[in-house]
C-alpha cells in the first residue's frame, strides 16, 4: 500500500515550525549576550538594526527572484545563511563581532520568508485565511518554543552553546528541504504587473500597516528583555514571557483565519487588531508586576497574530501569483524596515528618556497605523 504524501501546506508548516524554533532560540539571547560583553543600549539597538536593515533592503528583490527561480532555491539559501549566522554567533567575542555576523541572519530571513509565504499561497486553493492561519500559527509556535528553549539552554550551558544549538536546528530544517514539494509554475512578471503591484491600493495599505506594527513590536523584541532584567526577572522568566506572547500569537491565527474566510472581510481584523495592539504596548510601558507583564505580552501576542494573518492573506489575494513573491517581499521589507527603524530610534529614546517613553512611542505609532489603514481601505 502506497504511503500517503504530506500536503504542501503541512510540509510548509512543519518546516516553518522547525526553522523558527531555531531562529527564536537566539532572538532574546542576542541582546543579553551583547550586554554581557559590554554593549550599551544604543549598541544593542545597532546590533538589531544590522539584522533588520539587511532583511528589509533585500526582501523585495529576493522575493521577486523567487518568482523567477522558484521558491525552493530561495528557501534553501535562506536556511543555509541562517544556520551559518548562528554558528558564527557562537564564536563571537565582542559586540562588534556580533554586529558583523548578525547581517547574515538578516540575509537568510530575506531569502526565506517571502519565498515560503508565497509557496503557501501558490499551493492553497481558496480559503486563504485558513491556509495562512495554519502556516503562521506554526511559525508562532516556533517563536514560542524557541525563546523558552534558548532561555533554558542559556541558563545551564551559556550563551555560546545556545547559538550552536540554534544553528543545528536550522540545519536540520535545511536537510528536510531536500524533499521539498513542487508548487505551481512560476514565471517572470512583466513590467506592467510590477507597476500594477506598486499602484495596488490594498497592497500599499497592507505595507503601511505592516510598517507601523513593526515599529511597535520592534521595540518589544530587543528591548523588553533588557527592561525585564532591570525589574529583577531572570533569563528563564524573560524567555517564558516571550513564550507566552508567542503562544497567544499562535492561538489567535487559526480561528481568526476561519472567521475571516467566512466573513469575506480582512480589514476589520487589521484595524481593530492594531488599536488593541497599541493598548498592549502602552500597558507594557508601565507594567512592573508579574500579572501586568503577563497581561501585556498576552495582549500583544493575541493581536499580532490576528493582524499579521489578515495582512498576509490580503496580500496573497490582492496580487497575481506571478507577483506574489514580490508582494510578500514587500511585507518583509516593511516589517524588517520598521524593526530596523524601531531598534535604532527606540534605542536612542530609551537611552535618553527611559523604557516607559520608548514603549509609549511604539504604541502610539501602532494606533496611528490602524487609523491610516482604515482611511486608505475606505
Amino acid at each position: 500500500m502506497r504511503a500517503r504524501k504530506i500536503s504542501p501546506l503541512a510540509f510548509a508548516s512543519i518546516l516553518t515550525l522547525l526553522v523558527y524554533v531555531g531562529i527564536f532560540m537566539r532572538i532574546p539571547i542576542v541582546p543579553l549576550y551583547a550586554k554581557s560583553l559590554g554593549a550599551s543600549a544604543m549598541e544593542v539597538g545597532l546590533i538589531a538594526f544590522s539584522f533588520m536593515i539587511i532583511a528589509a533592503a533585500l526582501a523585495i528583490p529576493l522575493g521577486s527572484l523567487s518568482d523567477r527561480l522558484g521558491r525552493k532555491r530561495l528557501i534553501f539559501a535562506g536556511l543555509g545563511l541562517s544556520s551559518f549566522a548562528s554558528f558564527l554567533l557562537s564564536i563571537s567575542q565582542t559586540p562588534k563581532q556580533i554586529m558583523l555576523v548578525y547581517p547574515f541572519a538578516g540575509l537568510g530571513a530575506a531569502a526565506f520568508a517571502p519565498a515560503m509565504a508565497s509557496f503557501v499561497g501558490d499551493t492553497s486553493t481558496g480559503r486563504m485565511g485558513r491556509a495562512y492561519g495554519w502556516y503562521t500559527s506554526a511559525m508562532q509556535v516556533g517563536m514560542a518554543a524557541g525563546p523558552a528553549a534558548g532561555g533554558f539552554i542559556a541558563s545551564y550551558v551559556g550563551y555560546s552553546s545556545t547559538f550552536f544549538f540554534s544553528g543545528a536546528v536550522i540545519f536540520i530544517a535545511l536537510m528536510l528541504c531536500l524533499n521539498f514539494p513542487a508548487s505551481t509554475a512560476e514565471r517572470r512578471p512583466s513590467n506592467i504587473e510590477i507597476r500594477k503591484l506598486l499602484q495596488n491600493r490594498i497592497v500599499f495599505a497592507c505595507w503601511t500597516a505592516t510598517f507601523c506594527i513593526a515599529i511597535g513590536f520592534g521595540l518589544f523584541q530587543p528591548f523588553f528583555p533588557l527592561y525585564a532584567s532591570t525589574i529583577g526577572l531572570s533569563v528563564f522568566y524573560i524567555g517564558l514571557l516571550f513564550t507566552i506572547q508567542s503562544f497567544f500569537n499562535a492561538f489567535a491565527r487559526i480561528p481568526a483565519g476561519y472567521i475571516s474566510d467566512k466573513s469575506g472581510k480582512r480589514y476589520p481584523f487589521i484595524v481593530i487588531g492594531m488599536l488593541v495592539l497599541a493598548a498592549g504596548i502602552i500597558l507594557l510601558a508601565s507594567a512592573t508586576s508579574w500579572h501586568a507583564l503577563i497581561t501585556a505580552v498576552a495582549l500583544i501576542g493575541l493581536t499580532m497574530g490576528i493582524v499579521t494573518m489578515a495582512i498576509s492573506t490580503s496580500l496573497a489575494e490582492a496580487v497575481h501569483p506571478a507577483s506574489r513573491g514580490m508582494a510578500m517581499g514587500g511585507f518583509s521589507t516593511t516589517l524588517y524596515g520598521g524593526f530596523a527603524i524601531s531598534s535604532l530610534i527606540g534605542g536612542k529614546i530609551i537611552s535618553s528618556f527611559g523604557y516607559f517613553y520608548g514603549f509609549l512611542a511604539g504604541g502610539l505609532v501602532c494606533a496611528l497605523g490602524g487609523l491610516l489603514f482604515y482611511a486608505m481601505e475606505h
